[in-house]
């Protein structure tokens, strides 16, 4: 655990991590995000709760779920494996990189979005 870092000094923790590993009960999604931008994988078990839930979402929509746990000695095992295994560590790195497309590239919101407010503005 470390305290909140600066800009560069967390981009630079996730570039030289071997992996991180979200919390089992809480996470937005904000740093896996940035994660698979440099190809960091997340080892990950969806929670209850929505808020448990946006890296396994991340993994789904890239194609992905190899790094998703299923229970709680499954997470242990994704986790050692990717500690132990540099080249099943750098598989998923490149594998992250080269699906992550749909998570930086997705314009479906936007469109939404757009159609929304003009349904709006012609109800005016």
């Amino acid at each position: 655990f470390r305290p909140w870092a600066k800009a560069q000094t967390f981009y630079s923790l996730l570039r030289h991590a071997d992996a991180i590993l979200e919390p089992t009960i809480f996470g937005y999604g904000t740093t896996a995000i940035e994660a698979f931008s440099i190809g960091t994988p997340i080892v990950t078990l969806p929670g209850k709760f929505n808020s448990g839930r946006a890296t396994s979402l991340f993994y789904h929509m890239m194609g992905y779920t190899e790094l998703i746990a299923n229970d709680e000695n499954d997470y242990v095992k994704k986790a050692t494996t990717l500690a132990n295994d540099k080249t099943y560590r750098e598989t998923c790195r490149e594998i992250i990189l080269a699906s992550n497309a749909p998570l930086y590239e997705n314009t479906k919101g936007i469109k939404e979005l757009q159609k929304y407010l003009k349904n709006i503005l012609t109800a005016l």
